[in-house]
């Protein structure tokens, strides 16, 4: 009976010794209220009026955009019809510079609002009015590409064509195909204080599996919209962590508990 309570110590202290070294390793950004000072808005054209995704060119050129937000969500370009109002690849493929403040991998971001159009009824679409006497039918689900940025100091994006951005440090972590609103997950062993989340377009390259259908360019078939509520990540060697519980108080106690296993078992070798 003593060895089974002191083998449930040990284990009980080292669980908590290793949680405490764990319990920090994420980090989580909620841009409502004061979070979306961490955000910037970014456009760049495509090369035609009434354009999808797929129209515009390596060489176009980003500009700064109007950041929209409303309660934790967050949209791009300053237009006031639904869904342009969101972060869209229409007429122009939009993105948000998100500042972290630190070295993270990102590990998820947070959609609260997804759309591709479909200008097709039925199967579940809804049809949405624009708020200027026009109206489309829509899917759930947006395509999302996600980059890094690994050069030195601070990105400048406005000016910068898509091109230019790939040599001045920034790098494709995934597209993400039909990201619905709610997490999506990203895998990436690479850190950055600076992430642009933006909706696709095939001139960022990858794959982009379960991507939406971008045929039909003077319709904007296919197209997405979305706007982004949070974002997520991990620092190397398990830093950061937001609301995580407080590790110095679990790792005191584990060390405490093995403490107290080791200190019983040298006055007592017999109870073993």
């Amino acid at each position: 009976m003593k060895l089974n309570k002191m083998i449930s110590a040990s284990l009980l202290g080292a669980s908590l010794v290793a949680l405490a070294g764990s319990a920090h390793a994420a980090t989580s950004w909620s841009f409502g209220g004061s979070g979306a000072s961490i955000v910037s808005a970014y456009s760049v054209a495509n090369i035609s009026s009434g354009a999808t995704r797929n129209n515009i060119s390596s060489t176009s050129t980003f500009a700064s955009a109007t950041l929209g937000q409303w309660g934790s969500n967050l949209g791009a370009g300053g237009e006031g019809t639904v869904p342009q109002h969101a972060v869209d690849n229409a007429s122009r493929t939009e993105a948000l510079l998100v500042n972290l403040g630190g070295s993270y991998a990102l590990t998820e971001f947070t959609l609260g609002y997804a759309y591709n159009r479909t200008n097709t009824s039925g199967g579940g679409n809804v049809l949405i009015n624009h708020g200027d006497g026009t109206s489309a039918y829509y899917a759930n689900g947006a395509d999302v590409s996600v980059f890094a940025y690994t050069g030195g100091g601070a990105p400048v994006i406005a000016g910068k064509t898509y091109n230019q951005l790939l040599t001045d440090g920034w790098q494709l972590i995934g597209n993400y195909g039909n990201a619905q609103v709610g997490t999506t997950a990203v895998s990436t062993s690479v850190s950055s204080s600076y992430w642009l989340v933006a909706a696709y377009n095939s001139v960022f390259g990858g794959t982009c599996s379960g991507c939406s259908s971008a045929t039909g360019q003077s319709s904007y078939k296919g197209t997405d919209y979305f706007k982004l509520s949070g974002v997520a990540g991990s620092q190397p060697g398990g830093g950061g962590g937001g609301s995580a519980p407080e590790p110095s108080t679990m790792a005191l106690l584990g060390i405490s508990m093995l403490g107290a296993v080791a200190l019983r078992r040298r006055q007592n070798p017999a109870a073993v």
